[in-house]
């Protein structure tokens, strides 16, 4: 049952129509009706699910439209404060006056058809308002011009290279806004995504939501610069939400308040779609969903699309699922939704001695062993999860453990010991006949291999041949993980490491 009441000032999640007004209400329905101005005929209606619409608070200076019960003529006024179920609210000529919120009014976000009538009737402001606006509004426009209205990017505290200008410019100018950012690795996806963000909060700074999908590993850092340098501080958990891969309960609760949908490292969801494991494939219809349901959509793959044919196919379907058939045979060809820059002559000054990337293979012991575990391990999961029906936090579960096996093996073994307490404390999902013998198992050859150490050789291998005057920057998934490859390169080098 809602709590909404007749005459109350809302706002729905479901357009971006503006303020309305509760006209009245129907059991789970709204009917909600948006002022057009004093010279409209009958005002428009939009009938919402009540779920969808929330109580609205008008600002201050606000312009507001009364009309007097006796006289019928209409006052243009502004709010000032809301004291209970009213507004006190500045008129004319120093004249306040205290007002129910149902007798008040506010326009819709819609431009006016015809301002003719709205003159004839006299219910503009003074010329006294336009006066001391006009120099404002005229040097705003002028900077408008002088960044070409990408003001989210020239706003940004970062430094503008050329092909991100373009690349950002080139979104903000497609009237579809859903787009694949598929720059090569280092050229600056991140710094783009982040200032067509703030372009979209900046156009719409009281409506707008955004849901950022990425590995989980990089949460903390994705956090961290949507707060420094796109001034996303304040709207953190609150308009801005930061979600691991994976958090099928979490992603879906968001997707219901956010208008646009960022994901990183989009080629691993994509994977999902042609995964043989029923939970990978499942995790993707809830990505499509999700992607389905929002007009602003910005996927970030650094992925060669000659790479994994079917993988960039994916990623075209969750933008365009109408002309990007997830099953289509032929090969999917360019697409104007991609956004790509790629290293060249003009750009290599930005990677000053920064050399093409290479594979280095390691052969580790113990690894087959781990993979086996694990396996084993997924089974049991496998099927306590359909007996339990919470597929989606196991698959979660799974997933992290796949982040780390590929890393350092301490990494692994820590996540191990994090599900071993939830087991010993009855916290999370519930265990399994025979987990805690697998995850001791899968601990035991971990740790084994840990002892080899065969990444962190090869690492220390390639380092020392490095010529005299260069320097490495490392890169780790996650923290523990960094912690183990600085220890030991701190302890394996006679020049300093810093963490």
């Amino acid at each position: 049952m809602t709590n909404l009441r007749v005459g109350q000032f809302v706002r729905s999640l479901a357009n971006d129509l503006g303020l309305g007004k509760v006209a009245s209400v129907d059991g789970e329905s709204v009917i909600v009706e948006y002022f057009d101005g004093p010279t409209a005929g009958e005002q428009p209606t939009r009938k919402l699910p009540a779920e969808l619409v929330e109580p609205a608070e008008l600002r201050q200076e606000r312009r507001v439209y009364f009309r007097h019960p006796a006289t019928h003529v209409w006052f243009v006024g502004r709010s000032l404060i809301k004291t209970g179920d009213s507004y006190r609210v500045q008129f004319p000529n120093r004249k306040v006056g205290e007002l129910p919120e149902s007798a008040l009014f506010v326009r819709w976000d819609r431009p006016l058809e015809d301002p003719t009538e709205h003159l004839a009737h006299r219910v503009n402001e003074t010329p006294y308002f336009h006066e001391g606006r006009a120099p404002f509004r005229q040097s705003l426009v002028a900077q408008q011009a002088g960044c070409a209205s990408m003001t989210g990017l020239f706003s940004s505290v970062v430094e503008l290279e050329e092909h991100q200008i373009e690349v950002v410019r080139r979104a903000l100018g497609d009237p579809i806004r859903r787009h694949l950012l598929a720059d090569d690795s280092g050229l600056g996806k991140t710094i783009e995504a982040g200032a067509i963000m703030r372009q979209y909060a900046l156009e719409k700074p009281w409506e707008f939501g955004i849901l950022v999908v990425v590995p989980r590993p990089l949460c903390a850092q994705w956090e961290e610069e949507l707060a420094r340098r796109f001034l996303f501080e304040q709207e953190l958990d609150e308009r801005v939400f930061v979600v691991p891969h994976g958090e099928v309960a979490e992603l879906e609760e968001r997707a219901k308040t956010v208008g646009m949908v960022v994901i990183d490292d989009a080629h691993e969801v994509a994977r999902a779609a042609h995964a043989q494991e029923l939970e990978e494939r499942e995790l993707f219809e809830v990505y499509r969903r999700l992607t389905g349901s929002v007009d602003r959509l910005l996927l970030l793959s650094s992925m060669p699309a000659a790479e994994e044919e079917a993988t960039y196919r994916a990623m075209l379907h969750l933008l365009d699922p109408e002309k990007y058939e997830l099953d289509a045979q032929e090969p999917p060809g360019p697409s104007q939704r991609v956004l790509r820059t790629r290293r060249t002559e003009e750009i290599d000054w930005l990677f000053p001695g920064r050399s093409e990337k290479s594979v280095i293979d390691v052969d580790v012991a113990g690894q087959a062993d781990i993979e086996n575990a694990l396996e084993s391990w997924r089974e049991g999961a496998s099927a306590q999860a359909a007996e339990d029906g919470h597929t989606s936090q196991w698959t979660g579960l799974y997933r992290r453990f796949v982040e780390v096996v590929c890393g350092p093996s301490l990494a692994l073994s820590q996540v191990i010991d994090d599900r071993l307490s939830d087991i010993e404390n009855s916290a999370g999902l519930a265990t399994f006949d025979g987990e805690k013998g697998a995850l001791e198992k899968l601990k035991e050859v971990a740790v084994t291999a840990q002892k080899q150490g065969a990444r962190q050789k090869a690492l220390l291998e390639e380092l020392r041949s490095l010529e005299e005057g260069e320097r490495a920057i490392i890169f780790a998934g996650d923290e523990v993980s960094a912690d183990v490859i600085w220890e030991f390169l701190d302890n394996s080098l006679d020049i300093g490491v810093v963490r």
